[in-house]
């Protein structure tokens, strides 16, 4: 399977335990395909690592997150007038619930301006359905907590799933929505160059 990227209208979701490689694999991403320019990131967890990927000013890490942060942070995004952009959120399960309520309304009405969302959280349960059930990559990291496992194979199927306990380090389950496909994918992979 290639993964073919519209940075400006797909959503991708990533999920994993902590150190499974989540922001790792959506940089690689980021750095192969985006004009990086066009790249917001909304970065709860304060990693330095965005900043070789993403212009300085176009990273948003909030030292207490607030909703009035949030909708200052968007005005602030679409006020640019740039049309064509990539939003990513990192760690979304490090924000209050919330930040779901706006962050469905974010993934529906994107599209409208060209723009894209990638999303990072180290559970799906964390993430709104809304948005999963639109994305059109999953990858699926390692997950330790047979609960997590058993949400995600209700999407790629429990025999799949069960391969999420034995992942490595920057190995993940590729899911598609297109053609439902799943395969193991690992960061250094065919994929990405």
């Amino acid at each position: 399977m290639n993964i073919e990227i519209n940075q400006y209208q797909d959503i991708i979701v990533v999920v994993g335990d902590n150190n499974s490689g989540k922001t790792s694999i959506v940089q690689k991403l980021l750095l192969s395909k985006a004009d990086k320019k066009n790249v917001y990131v909304i970065n709860s967890s304060h990693e330095s690592s965005w900043e070789k990927y993403v212009p300085k000013d176009n990273i948003f890490s909030p030292a207490i997150f607030d909703i009035k942060w949030l909708e200052k942070v968007l005005l602030l995004i679409v006020a640019s007038n740039n049309r064509n952009i990539t939003l990513v959120i990192d760690d979304i399960d490090n924000f209050d619930v919330k930040f779901n309520v706006i962050i469905k309304s974010i993934a529906v009405n994107l599209r409208h301006i060209n723009a894209g969302l990638i999303i990072t959280s180290r559970s799906l349960v964390d993430i709104p359905r809304t948005i999963y059930k639109q994305a059109k990559y999953l990858f699926v990291g390692y997950q330790s907590s047979d609960y997590d496992i058993y949400y995600i194979s209700t999407i790629i199927g429990y025999e799949k799933a069960k391969i999420l306990k034995t992942l490595k380090e920057h190995e993940f389950l590729l899911w598609s929505r297109k053609d439902r496909a799943v395969e193991v994918v690992k960061l250094d992979s065919r994929l990405f160059k």
